[in-house]
């Protein structure tokens, strides 16, 4: 087993939109203050696909989970992330071990997605992270899937996705 450091804690920052000759500025996220942890495990044979419609968001979730040693595969939307599930096993020589899925997005729901991919493989293993996780109706999310809130901490995150993988 490979030992390596890796990000423990990433404060992430809004900074206002502002107006820039009467255009608005689109709201920017940034790393604030990253702490490291001392060891992790190699995950590089794990695979995970990040549906997320938020650019700067879904450019942390690929850099916190590829410094974690993860292969990942990320789309914007949910019609975007079912075409990367159905032929991204191909391209990343087999299937997902993890599909993170935003519940709010253009095009398709989290939620659809979970419900379609579960049905192309039930055993698939569903993280959905979300700002509305209690609006959401439980009794119609698939049996393998983990709901979480945001905003959250970097931690929790790693640590649900190290209990996906248990």
């Amino acid at each position: 087993m490979q030992m390596v450091g890796y990000i423990r804690e990433a404060n992430i920052v809004p900074v206002a939109a502002e107006r820039v000759k009467r255009r608005p500025v689109q709201r920017i996220l940034f790393i604030d203050r990253i702490q490291l942890w001392d060891i992790k495990r190699d995950n590089s044979s794990l695979k995970i696909l990040v549906a997320e419609d938020e650019p700067e968001l879904l450019r942390f979730y690929k850099v916190l989970l590829e410094d974690q040693g993860y292969e990942v595969l990320t789309t914007r939307d949910g019609e975007e992330c079912l075409d990367a599930y159905r032929t991204g096993s191909k391209m990343m020589k087999g299937s997902f071990d993890l599909v993170i899925l935003d519940h709010r997005m253009p095009r398709m729901s989290g939620m659809e997605v979970a419900k379609e991919i579960a049905a192309m493989n039930p055993s698939q293993k569903l993280l959905m992270i979300t700002a509305y996780s209690g609006m959401l109706d439980l009794a119609q999310r698939p049996a393998n899937m983990k709901i979480m809130a945001k905003p959250f901490e970097v931690d929790e995150l790693l640590s649900v996705i190290n209990e996906l993988f248990k």
